[in-house]
């Protein structure tokens, strides 16, 4: 058997980004999620409930996992897309995993990413060899008709989903001194 190795020490890294969706919306602002992985399952794609995942093993440090998150308040991000919010945000939120023996990072998204932004977030990692950047929605027309709900995404994208939902669902003071928060500036 295999063990668990580390975001810290393996060469290929699978990341999962999502936001609150309420940017402009509340006092709390919009949080931005980026959970990590070196395990190549987590990056398979597949099918999952239309419902989120409890996360208490993902926030008290389970396994393979780890996580950062930030708080964008004020006018700047209120007209901001969910794309422009993610791209903008996620070399800032996956930096403190960037270590010297990474070779290949996968990049996964919560929902439409352009082509100029997957470009703008691939040339921020112009450090490292490969770099994958690819998004899912959670939401897919059949038809003119009917919408199949129920992600079909990576398990990392699922899993930043309900964590991004877990700490909007905290109060603000506990997010603002929890140990995963990076401030934006």
């Amino acid at each position: 058997m295999v063990g668990i190795i580390l975001p810290t020490e393996a060469e290929t890294l699978y990341f999962g980004f999502d936001e609150s969706n309420h940017t402009g919306q509340n006092k709390k602002g919009e949080i931005v999620v980026v959970l990590v992985s070196s395990d190549v399952n987590d990056s398979f794609v597949q099918n999952y409930p239309n419902h989120r995942e409890n996360v208490e093993f993902v926030m008290s440090g389970g396994g393979q996992y780890d996580y950062r998150f930030t708080i964008l308040m004020g006018d700047k991000y209120r007209y901001h897309s969910s794309s422009t919010t993610l791209a903008e945000n996620a070399f800032f939120l996956t930096k403190p995993f960037i270590h010297e023996k990474l070779k290949c990072i996968k990049l996964y998204f919560d929902g439409p990413i352009l082509r100029w932004q997957k470009e703008f977030i691939r040339d921020q990692f112009s450090g490292i060899e490969k770099v994958i950047v690819d998004n899912f929605t959670k939401k897919q027309k059949i038809n003119h008709i009917n919408t199949r709900k129920g992600p079909k995404c990576p398990r990392v994208v699922y899993l930043a989903d309900s964590l991004a939902n877990r700490l909007y669902n905290t109060p603000t003071g506990e997010l603002l001194s929890h140990p995963k928060f990076i401030p934006r500036s």
